[in-house]
């Protein structure tokens, strides 16, 4: 080869490379690191997520009332649940937040609003969207955008407020959603199909435009988030009179989430004794699904239950995938709603058992379910704590819980509002009970629980509807 040649070879590579993977790594690596609590995790209190931006359109509740308290500012109005404070201001700022809120009334960006300020009152405003965003400031036309996209309740363990979904991760699976039509046209061909499953991974990470960063909540991410790369690293196990080391390789985490009596109480309701135990794998079409461990990793104090998946991936395990969400978008497009769900929580079990990516597979599986399920069926349901459950059950009762979700979950004929309204009504409900059933002395006294709530038990998944 010439030097010429060489050279040129060379700059193409530069040229070439994939410099927005690079920006993204950067990014990463100036986010805090997400929590690896598995209750915090699923159970965290509720919070704005959603994120003002320049280009917004922000109205302000009507009636807000600005109060001086000892402590700072007040705002409070008639349908907002509580007060809000605004701390470090006094009296002498009332008046200009009142002019503030005066001033988000729709008609101006959020970038325009903030340069006709006068200089002084920056961080005044500053504090008051920090304080009141998503609770009596709103972005209607975004939210709307990206509700229009894919449902907030699509993309949410257990959902609430829409404020309380990240912009970006709303934003980044509305774009995996326009896309999904490409992966569904590629499930009579193995390699097709895995090429455009890492294809949405990116974009479920990146966005569209490769733009758009967003970070998945698995303590992994901080290290490991790799857009569209397949996770291989099989798993080193080590047996010793002490413990068993998991010294190299993949490992998800498989806290009993809900309690040790929830899942005693799943397992009694599946007829599953073994639900709750780290027993043998259960094995679908003659493939490995990975199985459970009680397992520390050197230096670790003690044991924990994780969830080792099968490696090396084979082309089985990804042909059982495509296949499974083949037979799903068959059924579903045949309006045979039982193979339709039936094979829809296989795929979905298989996926996040078999943890293709190094992250964010809960998030691209359940988008991937919903997007078959609202085009076919009509009907889509929050992300629950299915996943973890996927790791404690075999196929046939994962399926029956699965279609237990669907029953309970997919409320199709709720317009938007209301729909938010009743699930975070729901949510509330369901972790009042899930204490109580934590706390209850024993078995009888936890069925004696669901016995007295039925509802909740169905919300619970503990019951079918």
């Amino acid at each position: 080869m010439s030097s010429s040649a060489s050279g040129g070879s060379s700059l193409d590579r530069i040229v070439d490379f994939p410099w927005e993977v690079l920006e993204y790594r950067a990014w990463l690596a100036q986010q805090p690191s997400p929590r690896d609590s598995a209750r915090n995790y699923l159970f965290e209190e509720p919070r704005v997520r959603f994120r003002p931006e320049p280009g917004d359109l922000l109205v302000s509740e009507s009636d807000v009332r600005v109060t001086a308290e000892r402590d700072g500012l007040a705002l409070a109005a008639p349908r907002a649940s509580s007060a809000l404070s605004i701390p470090g201001f006094g009296a002498e700022q009332r008046e200009p937040v009142v002019e503030l809120l005066r001033a988000l009334d729709g008609q101006r960006p959020l970038a325009a609003v903030r340069a006709g300020l006068p200089a002084a009152h920056g961080a005044l405003f500053d504090a008051v969207l920090e304080a009141a965003f998503g609770k009596l400031i709103f972005a209607p036309v975004a939210l709307f955008a990206a509700e229009r996209a894919i449902s907030g309740v699509e993309i949410t363990r257990f959902p609430g407020s829409p404020y309380e979904i990240g912009r970006s991760y709303w934003l980044n699976m509305g774009a995996v959603r326009a896309r999904l039509g490409a992966l569904l046209g590629a499930l009579d061909d193995d390699d097709a199909f895995l090429r455009e499953l890492r294809r949405l991974h990116v974009i479920a990470l990146m966005g569209a435009d490769l733009s758009r960063f967003y970070q998945p909540a698995s303590p992994i991410s901080s290290k490991r988030a790799a857009p569209g790369r397949l996770m291989l690293g099989a798993t080193e196990v080590v047996e010793t009179p002490q413990a068993c080391l998991i010294v190299a390789g993949t490992r998800v985490a498989a806290a009993l989430v809900g309690g040790a009596r929830y899942h005693e109480l799943l397992a009694e309701s599946l007829a599953e004794p073994a639900a709750s135990e780290a027993g043998p794998a259960h094995v679908l079409e003659g493939l490995d699904p990975g199985r459970l461990l009680h397992a520390r990793a050197p230096g670790e104090a003690a044991d924990a239950p994780w969830f080792v998946p099968p490696r090396p991936l084979q082309r089985g395990h990804l042909r059982a995938l495509r296949e499974a969400l083949a037979r799903a978008e068959r059924a579903a497009r045949a309006a045979d709603r039982h193979v339709a769900i039936t094979a829809l929580a296989t795929f979905h079990w298989l996926f996040v058992r078999l943890h293709p990516f190094h992250c964010g597979n809960q998030s691209l599986a359940m988008n991937i379910v919903n997007g078959v399920g609202q085009s076919g069926l009509g009907a889509t349901l929050p992300h629950l704590m299915l996943d973890h459950l996927a790791f404690r059950l075999g196929p046939a009762a994962y399926a029956r819980l699965f279609a237990r979700a669907l029953s309970v979950y997919a409320d199709r004929g709720a317009n938007v509002a209301s729909r938010y309204q009743a699930l975070a009504s729901n949510r509330t409900r369901t972790f009042v009970l899930l204490e109580k059933l934590d706390d209850a002395p024993s078995m009888d006294a936890a069925r004696a629980l669901l016995r007295a709530d039925p509802t909740g038990a169905e919300l619970l998944l503990l019951r079918d509807a």
